[in-house]
């Protein structure tokens, strides 16, 4: 049987190697959730960057200096946004073949425009569009991260 790690293209395991390589975060581990999504009827758009081995959700991530690891999957939006968190979204949003980087706390979107960070809301705001509520209400417990 194929393995789904096998269905990512290059340029992602390119930047989970340096990810894992990066002196400035020093990660130990990283726990995906998942990598590719089959073609579903109502996940079309969505599904895409999965399809094309260019996504990845990530639930959590260890560090080697770190107190504090990084863990996204709160459904209820009640872990904090802690300061590893953060350096793992800030180091993803700085670089250029990044297109999308969504988690419980923070949104940056290629996609659908958003080109500065905003705080993902779904929970706090009620007069989201229903467009913009799905999209921050699906990514409220775990990382999405989408390559160019």
């Amino acid at each position: 049987m194929q393995s789904y790690f096998d269905t990512l293209d290059n340029k992602m395991t390119g930047l989970l190697s340096e990810m894992i390589g990066n002196n400035g975060l020093q990660i130990n581990s990283i726990t995906i959730s998942a990598i590719y999504y089959e073609k579903y009827e109502n996940l079309i758009d969505r599904s895409a960057g999965h399809r094309l081995g260019m996504a990845i959700d990530i639930v959590g991530v260890t560090f080697k200096n770190r107190k504090e690891d990084a863990f996204f999957d709160d459904p209820n939006n009640n872990i904090p946004e802690n300061d590893s968190v953060k350096a793992v979204f800030n180091w993803l949003v700085g670089r250029n073949d990044v297109k999308d980087v969504y988690t419980p706390w923070q949104i940056k979107s290629g996609t659908y425009g958003i080109k500065m960070s905003i705080p993902n809301v779904w929970s706090t705001d009620k007069t989201l569009t229903q467009k913009r509520y799905d999209l921050m209400f699906g990514h409220r417990n775990h990382l999405h991260l989408r390559l160019y």
